[in-house]
């Protein structure tokens, strides 16, 4: 039996959401950017990839995008895809029926494009890997009060 070496890559982009977007769901704008990350695993013809998104949620249509797009990008199959949206209380939700189509097409669009960026990156950083693992403090998720002209 023939045995492939594991290769990873790893891609990250911001999700830079238009201020035309804005005003939505009482959002102006965005504080701190969120960002799409994509990690592709290769094993000879073989691919896997999970990806991260910093958002409060994203609808079908939008995974179904982020698939697409990862798919073309890494020739991952959608059935070994993870897609993980992270519920980042930094942005809005999707824009309504009772909003301008624009605004879902802009939306969309932000997203795409970081995901397209996250996704070559991690494409084109495919390089051989170990898996192992370790122990350690993140202090990613505090909470923290900022105070705006708006409050």
């Amino acid at each position: 039996m023939a045995t492939y070496p594991l290769r990873a890559g790893f891609g990250k982009s911001e999700i830079r959401l238009s201020d035309r977007l804005f005003p939505l769901e009482g959002f102006r704008g965005i504080h701190d950017l969120p960002c799409a990350r994509v990690m592709v695993l290769q094993s000879g013809a073989e691919t896997m990839a999970i990806a991260s998104l910093e958002m409060v949620n994203v609808p079908p249509q939008g995974i179904e995008l982020c698939q697409r797009i990862i798919g073309e990008q890494t020739g991952t199959p959608r059935e070994r895809m993870w897609i993980h949206v992270t519920h980042a209380i930094s942005t809005p939700h999707e824009p309504g029926p009772g909003e301008p189509p624009e605004k879902r097409a802009l939306f969309f669009q932000a997203i795409g494009d970081a995901v397209t960026e996250a996704a070559g990156q991690a494409a084109a950083s495919l390089t051989e890997a170990r898996i192992g693992w370790g122990t350690g403090r993140c202090d990613a998720n505090v909470n923290r009060d900022v105070e705006t002209p708006f409050g």
